[in-house]
């Protein structure tokens, strides 16, 4: 194949933003905290090759292995067979086919809800929901920890986003009598805290949003698949103490669902509303059919994953219980299946992982947004794959390091 490139006729002069992110990117090399796009050689059987060493990888949301699935494959395949690859046009045009909708009363049902609407990424369905519903006039509560971006959706449209500290109820009791005059109030609530691995308490919080009249909005997509009888999340196990549904639930479908894109659920008229209201929804290509027909047979499989769900959190409990020791910040109260241990600064965590990857194990390090920005948590993934030898390697490297 022959290649060709062109020269534009640029004068090489330095730009003075490209000069001063190159500043800040050498003083993340120096912190050992750059990030680069690096291409895993294999992934399967809880192993990972990356950086050129097979490790044991606790980094993978598809915690029960559905992306390998054969069902999966199949069904994915027979709809590229007869549908293609790509939906060719939006969903408000002619983008939507027989298999969105069929995939979107799936997940209607196996949530719960009256109906739901599918986007390319959750970051998307987040967005599409606060900016169609918010204004200058409004208000959104979240925890502190809250990975979604709820502030920057809140920014868009001038509305109030006010972050309460983690779990601490009455100090949002405060928070919400400041902003008592707000035409609408909402309360985001993320159900399982992939920084922390902290189930959220829907009763207390329901009842909080009762008495101060709020909005529950419910962020699932960390506890979809791994959470409740059949993998319907926190809602799923609270549900017969909760007097009634949240405004929506939200999900990511691309982590314990093996698929790809998110979700929200809720009222017909709520969804309604957003097909009407998302710019993003009318200016962009829909999801392809082949994924949509992934999403529908993954729910169907996920149903039936009860003794993953429960391996999971067998595992957890024994990594939970390797990192009890002195020099851990773990909060053994938490029974999940996502092990998040804290470090008071930023280095500190990155010695700890990189320790880790000489011994043969790959763990995420994540470091908490303000005002939490001295703490970061190093977070470990079980994943259904992993043997009793391979935990064994994974405590005593653990062992070791301390």
């Amino acid at each position: 194949m022959v290649e060709f490139s062109i020269k534009l006729p640029f004068h090489k002069t330095v730009s003075r933003f490209l000069s001063e992110i190159k500043q800040e990117l050498e003083k993340l090399s120096q912190e050992g905290r750059r990030k680069e796009l690096i291409a895993t050689a294999f992934r399967g059987g809880g192993l990972v090759e990356f950086k050129g060493k097979k490790l044991l990888d606790f980094t993978n949301w598809d915690a029960l292995d559905l992306n390998q699935s054969a069902e999966l494959k199949r069904a994915s395949q027979m709809v590229i067979e007869s549908a293609g690859i790509g939906a060719g046009s939006s969903r408000t045009l002619s983008g939507s086919s027989a298999y969105h909708a069929r995939s979107e009363f799936r997940i209607s049902k196996f949530l719960g809800m009256e109906s739901a609407l599918v986007f390319s990424s959750k970051n998307q369905a987040v967005f599409s929901l606060l900016t169609a519903m918010l204004g200058e006039r409004d208000v959104i509560f979240f925890d502190e920890l809250t990975q979604s971006p709820v502030i920057d959706a809140a920014y868009l449209v001038g509305a109030s986003a006010v972050a309460v500290k983690s779990g601490e109820l009455a100090a949002a009791s405060e928070e919400v009598q400041r902003y008592q005059y707000a035409q609408r109030r909402f309360l985001y609530i993320e159900s399982l805290s992939p920084l922390t691995g902290r189930k959220s308490n829907l009763p207390s919080l329901w009842n909080f949003a009762a008495a101060n009249n709020l909005e529950i909005l419910l962020d699932e997509s960390y506890a979809l698949g791994l959470i409740g009888a059949r993998g319907a999340g926190v809602l799923e196990e609270f549900c017969s103490a909760l007097l009634h549904p949240p405004l929506c639930v939200i999900s990511d479908l691309s982590l314990a669902i093996g698929c790809y894109g998110a979700c929200i659920a809720g009222s017909h008229d709520l969804i309604s509303y957003l097909i009407n209201r998302s710019r993003t929804l009318s200016h962009e290509s829909a999801l392809p059919p082949a994924l949509m027909r992934s999403i529908e047979a993954a729910l169907d499989i996920l149903e039936l994953k009860l003794a993953g769900r429960q391996r999971l959190l067998i595992i957890a409990k024994r990594i939970a219980e390797a990192l009890g020791g002195p020099g851990y910040l773990l909060d053994e109260s938490v029974i999940s299946p996502i092990v998040s241990v804290t470090f008071k600064g930023v280095s500190k965590a990155f010695s700890f992982a990189e320790a880790l990857f000489q011994r043969g194990v790959l763990v995420d390090v994540i470091p908490y947004s303000a005002p939490l920005a001295d703490a970061t948590a190093v977070r470990f993934l079980p994943h259904v794959s992993h043997t009793e030898r391979q935990i064994g390697d994974l405590m005593a490297a653990i062992s070791d390091i301390a």
